[in-house]
């Protein structure tokens, strides 16, 4: 089972309990959260990228992104 990490946004009318339901369903599907955003509702963490797919389907999700290295040349 092969991990990657993802960085969750959740939708702008999502609440602090969604947030934490969405941050449950997340680990009960082998995440691990490494951060929570306060410039917007969200997290970052890896997770087995089968799960990915169930992710993006919760309802306060916005945007599952890959996280990645952003250099500026």
């Amino acid at each position: 089972m092969s991990s990657s990490s993802y960085i969750v946004r959740l939708s702008d009318s999502a609440t602090d309990s969604d947030l934490t339901e969405t941050i449950k369903q997340f680990e009960s599907k082998g995440g691990k959260v490494s951060q929570q955003y306060s410039l917007f509702r969200g997290f970052a963490g890896s997770l087995p990228e089968e799960h990915v797919s169930a992710l993006e389907a919760m309802p306060h999700v916005s945007a599952v992104e890959k996280d990645q290295k952003v250099s500026i040349n």
